[in-house]
C-alpha cells in the first residue's frame, strides 16, 4: 500500500502573537533610544541635575583625593577649588572646570547672600548648603546636607 506525505494544512508567514512580541521589542528599544538621547530643552530642571552631578562629582573628588574641596555657585555659574598648601586653588581641567549657567538661568541664594558654598571633606561630609535655579517661572532647588546627600527639587 503507498503512503502518501503527511499534509501540511499550516500556510508560511508569521502569526499574530509573534507580530505583536517584535511589536513590543521594537517599542522597548526605541523607548531606551529616547530615554538615553541627552534632552536639548530639559530647561532649568536639567540644569539642576547637571549641578548636582558636579557636587557628587566634587565630593568624591574630596573622598578619593583625600583633600578638602568646594563648589562656589554665584551668579556666573560654578567653580571648584581644592585647599592646597593652605590656600584654595581652583580646579581648572577636567570634569570639575568653572561653567557658566545657561542663559537665561538665575540663580537664588539664602539669606540675601550672593553665592552658596558646598564644601566636601576627605571623609565625604559637607557644608550644608541650598541653592535655586530659576529659568521662565520653573524653580528647581539644590539642597547637600552635612552627609553630603544631594537633592534636587523641581517646581
Amino acid at each position: 500500500m503507498p503512503t502518501s506525505a503527511p499534509s501540511s494544512s499550516r500556510a508560511a508567514g508569521f502569526t499574530l502573537v509573534e507580530t505583536m512580541v517584535v511589536l513590543v521589542i521594537v517599542g522597548l528599544a526605541g523607548a531606551t533610544v529616547l530615554l538615553t538621547l541627552p534632552g536639548g530643552g530639559r530647561g532649568v530642571r536639567g540644569e539642576a541635575e547637571r549641578l548636582a552631578l558636579q557636587l557628587a562629582r566634587a565630593r568624591d573628588e574630596a573622598v578619593l583625593g583625600n583633600r578638602e574641596v568646594e563648589a562656589v555657585v554665584d551668579a556666573g555659574g560654578i567653580a571648584f577649588r581644592t585647599r592646597r598648601g593652605g590656600e584654595w586653588q581652583p580646579l581648572a581641567a577636567g570634569p570639575l572646570r568653572t561653567v557658566p549657567l545657561a542663559e537665561g538661568t538665575r540663580a537664588e541664594f539664602a539669606r540675601g547672600r550672593e553665592r552658596a558654598r558646598f564644601g566636601f571633606d576627605p571623609t565625604g561630609l559637607a557644608t550644608a548648603a541650598a541653592v535655586t535655579l530659576v529659568r521662565d517661572g520653573v524653580r528647581a532647588e539644590i539642597r547637600v546636607d552635612g552627609a553630603g546627600e544631594i537633592v534636587v527639587d523641581a517646581r
